[in-house]
C-alpha cells in the first residue's frame, strides 16, 4: 500500500482499473480493488491489522515521505495526489453474459493477491444460490467435517457448489444405467433435437462447468432446494456414522475434493430416494468404497476428467444403495 501511494506522490504512472457494468448500472470491480481499497484507507488516515486499528502513515517508502499521512501532505502535494489521473476501462457483458467477464479476469488476474476460481465466481455471480452456499457453510456438521474455521479463499463453498451442480448428473444418469447417451437420448427426445444440452451433463473443465450452473440457476428452483435440504442431513449422517475425517482419505489432513464430490452426492441422493442401505452397514460400505480400485483412481487422477467424474459418482452411488 505504501509503495502505490509513494508511486502517485512522485507522479509515476499506476496501473488502471477494471470495472464491470452490472444491469442495475452499479459497477463491479474487475480488476484494481486493492488500488482502490488503499486509496479510500489513505485518505482516511486509518487502516486495519488484523484486529488492531492503526494510523494509515508511509514507512515502506523513500526518506522524503516517511511518516507521512494523508492528512501531513502540503498543499501541493494532496493536489497532485488528489489530481492523479488512473484510467478505468468498463466492460459491458453482451447479453449480461458473465462468462466472458470470468475468462478476461482470470487473463488480466496476474498481479496483487490472485484469486481462486471461486472468489471470482462469488462476484460475478452473486445472487440467491451463492447466498444459500454461504448459509450452509457454516452448518455444524459441515464445519466438523472440512474445518471449524471458514477457509479464507472459500474453497469450502466450492465444494457445496461442486456438489449442487453433480447432484442431478448423478440423480439423471442413475435412472439410465449410468448410460450416459441414453440418458441424453431421453433428454432430447423430451425437449427437442436442437435443444442445448444442459449443464446436468458434465463437460470439463470443472471450473466452466460449475460456472454454468451458477448461470442457469439464478434462483432456489426445486433441484437447488432439495440438495440443500438434504446437505445438511447428508453430513450429519456422514459425521455421526463414517466420522468427522471422512472427507480427508489415506491418513492426510486435506480433505479430498474429488471424494467430497462422490461420498455427498452418493449419500445425498440415496437419502432422498429412500435407498440408503441400513445405517449400520454405513461404516462398512464407507471402507470398502476406498478399496475400490477404479473409486482410487477417480479421487486421484486426472479428477476434472468427465470419465473420472462419472466413474467416482457410479461407483460411490452403487455403495450405498441397496439396489445394487
Amino acid at each position: 500500500m505504501d509503495r502505490f501511494i509513494e508511486s502517485i506522490l512522485l507522479g509515476y504512472p499506476v496501473p488502471g482499473i477494471f470495472l464491470v457494468e452490472r444491469p442495475d448500472r452499479t459497477y463491479l470491480v474487475l480488476d484494481g480493488q486493492q488500488r482502490l481499497r488503499t486509496l479510500q484507507l489513505f485518505y482516511s488516515g486509518r487502516y486495519w491489522q488484523g484486529e488492531q486499528e492503526r494510523v494509515f502513515r508511509l514507512a515502506a517508502v523513500g526518506e522524503k515521505f516517511k511518516r507521512l499521512t494523508y492528512d501531513g501532505l502540503g498543499a501541493t502535494e494532496k493536489n497532485l495526489f488528489s489530481n492523479t489521473f488512473i484510467q478505468a476501462t468498463v466492460v459491458v457483458p453482451k447479453n449480461h453474459n458473465m462468462a466472458g467477464v470470468y475468462a478476461l479476469f482470470e487473463r488480466i488476474n496476474s498481479g496483487g493477491t490472485n484469486l481462486q476460481s471461486h472468489e471470482i465466481r462469488v462476484a460475478l455471480y452473486s445472487g440467491v444460490v451463492i447466498n444459500e452456499i454461504r448459509e450452509l457453510n457454516h452448518s455444524p456438521d459441515w464445519r466438523e467435517l472440512f474445518s471449524p474455521k471458514p477457509h479464507s479463499r472459500l474453497k469450502d463453498n466450492e465444494l457445496i457448489l461442486r456438489h449442487f451442480a453433480l447432484r442431478p448428473i448423478a440423480e439423471r444418469l442413475s435412472k439410465f444405467g449410468w448410460d450416459e447417451e441414453a440418458a441424453k437420448s431421453e433428454f432430447l427426445l423430451e425437449n427437442g433435437k436442437d435443444t442445448a444440452i444442459p449443464p446436468n451433463f458434465y463437460r470439463p473443465p470443472m471450473a466452466t462447468f460449475l460456472n454454468s450452473y451458477l448461470a442457469q440457476h439464478v434462483e432456489l428452483d426445486e433441484e437447488v432446494r432439495s440438495a440443500a435440504n438434504y446437505f445438511g442431513l447428508t453430513c450429519n449422517l456422514i459425521v455421526q456414522q463414517i466420522g468427522p475425517r471422512a472427507l480427508k482419505i489415506r491418513g492426510g489432513s486435506q480433505v479430498n475434493a474429488a471424494h467430497t464430490d462422490a461420498l455427498l452426492t452418493a449419500i445425498s441422493l440415496n437419502m432422498e430416494r429412500g435407498t440408503l442401505i441400513a445405517i449400520d452397514d454405513i461404516g462398512a460400505a464407507y471402507s470398502s468404497l476406498l478399496e475400490d480400485d477404479d473409486y482410487k483412481k477417480a479421487i486421484s487422477d486426472s479428477t476434472s476428467h468427465k470419465d473420472m467424474v462419472l466413474q467416482r459418482l457410479k461407483v460411490a452411488y452403487l455403495a450405498f444403495s441397496d439396489a445394487q
